[in-house]
């Protein structure tokens, strides 16, 4: 019987006992999303989907910036291509008093490739939180405002949810 209070109080205090983010921790979050859009004068549906990838380290508790990678894939009337991207981020983090939710602002710099293309470079800003499952997992959701600079004008907002995980202090 002293065990099972044991195990059911450490079960507890583990769910409860989070140190969200720290100066000097390494953090690495993947999302996923999907589009699809339906115009008036095409009978063919514009199909996206997106894969980002950003690691990051925290220069302080608030503070976290790193880069980030993006692959997108669009079809459209039986053609297809595919976009990479990448560039640096930074984030300002909100600490709050329980460390299960860890709303967040951001801003990225992309640098967009396809091929037969010159390079499209993007800016944007963002905003979301992650929820700790454990003291090392999170769920990541995120709404995305991105504007294309240069001869392409034109801006995404895309919403993204996905896993990350810190890594805490790598040794």
């Amino acid at each position: 019987m002293k065990k099972l209070a044991l195990f059911v109080f450490a079960l507890i205090v583990s769910t409860v006992a989070f140190s969200q983010v720290e100066k000097g921790d390494v953090n690495a979050t993947a999302a996923v999303s999907f589009t699809s859009q339906k115009f008036k004068d095409f009978d063919d549906p514009t199909n996206m989907s997106n894969i980002t990838v950003r690691a990051g380290y925290f220069f302080t508790n608030n503070i976290e910036g790193g880069l980030s990678l993006s692959v997108s894939g669009t079809s459209f009337a039986g053609e297809s291509s595919t976009t990479v991207g990448w560039g640096p981020y930074a984030v300002y983090n909100f600490l709050t008093a329980d460390a299960k939710m860890l709303p967040y602002v951001g801003a990225n710099f992309y640098s967009m490739s396809m091929e037969g293309i010159d390079p499209i470079n993007q800016i944007g800003a963002f905003g979301g939180a992650k929820y700790f499952l454990t003291e090392v997992v999170n769920i990541d959701a995120s709404l995305n405002y991105t504007s294309w600079l240069g001869d392409i004008k034109g801006s995404t907002i895309l919403f993204n949810v996905g896993i990350g995980i810190n890594f805490g202090r790598l040794k």
